[in-house]
């Protein structure tokens, strides 16, 4: 049983190095456009991104530590990283990490769409987005990778630990 908790303990590590890495990646991205933007509504909107990306290293911080906590913020901060959605009146997509994203189009006769991603990158919009601003319209999807490591996370605590 004890090579099932060392094992269990490994994959939790994982998860929290890529939860730190994004998180200070993600936080680096947000400092450089909240310089290279200056105003005072995009130091707003850049400083809770940063925000966000500090929650991340923080919960991949607490769960590498073994704090419950941890386990608890990085659950959150994997579940919230598994959908992503672009229309024309609503834009949301976050990760932080790694992601894996498959995304499907909701428009007929439009091929979906596989990528892999390392760093971190939050977009949220709400209101009339113009297909310059995305890059793509009209997708639904979710991140592969965020669901595997949601999935690790919730097997380990899950796993009986007494024999």
């Amino acid at each position: 049983m004890k090579g099932k908790l060392e094992i269990d303990k490994v994959l939790n590590n994982i998860v929290a190095c890529v939860e730190m890495g994004g998180g200070i990646a993600g936080v680096y991205t947000a400092v450089w456009s909240a310089v290279t933007n200056l105003s005072w509504l995009g130091l707003l909107v850049y400083s809770l991104v940063a925000l966000l990306f500090s929650v991340s290293f923080m919960s991949g911080y607490l769960l590498y530590c073994g704090k419950k906590a941890g386990y608890q913020l990085s659950v959150l901060c994997q579940a919230i990283q598994i959908p992503s959605i672009a229309t024309n009146n609503f834009l949301y997509m976050f990760f932080s990490g790694f992601e894996m994203k498959y995304l499907m189009p909701l428009k007929a006769n439009a091929e979906p769409l596989f990528g892999f991603y390392a760093g971190g990158n939050f977009q949220f919009r709400y209101g009339s987005i113009s297909i310059n601003d995305a890059g793509f319209m009209d997708v639904a999807g979710f991140n592969l990778f965020a669901f595997f490591c949601l999935t690790l996370l919730i097997a380990t605590r899950l796993r009986p630990k007494t024999g």
